[in-house]
């Protein structure tokens, strides 16, 4: 169970997470690199080093995220188990009806940068963010757009 606290860090402990986040960062390139070799390698139904290097990358994505939320000062993020969207959730989404128009992100507080090393971001006070927000895998969710057009997300899943 994840569950972040807005307690005091210290110096030293922030000067820790950010030594970790750092070693994540580079980690992230690695596996990311990995991911991109063995899809390519094609067959991901019977692909089990794409779905390890995945996994792992999903995994180090989660603590970056975790990192990212104590070092920005977050409030409460609630326990991944219960299997909503949250801040620090990994989200994977289709966008209207097109099985080739999937995205995943991590969903990030406002005060969390978008290149604070997290990869693709999407900030929970979005339009899109906001509308995740409390989701679980297989909702549909239409949120409006600051053009004032509407747009329709399904999510895929949850991590």
């Amino acid at each position: 169970m994840t569950v972040i606290d807005n307690a005091p860090i210290g110096s030293s402990n922030s000067d820790d997470l950010r030594d970790e986040l750092t070693v994540l960062i580079e980690r992230r390139t690695v596996l990311s690199h990995d991911v991109a070799v063995h899809r390519a390698m094609g067959d991901l139904d019977n692909n089990d080093p794409y779905h390890r290097a995945l996994e792992s990358l999903l995994t180090v994505d989660r603590r970056m995220a975790e990192l990212n939320a104590l070092i920005a000062g977050s409030t409460t993020c609630t326990p991944v188990e219960n299997g909503t969207a949250h801040v620090g959730s990994v989200v994977t989404v289709r966008f209207g009806d097109d099985d080739n128009d999937v995205e995943t992100f991590t969903l990030v507080s406002s005060g969390v940068l978008a290149d604070a090393g997290v990869g693709d971001t999407c900030s929970s006070t979005s339009p899109l963010g906001a509308a995740l927000v409390g989701s679980r895998a297989g909702d549909t969710r239409t949120y409006t757009l600051p053009t004032g057009s509407s747009c329709t997300v399904h999510v895929v899943g949850i991590a």
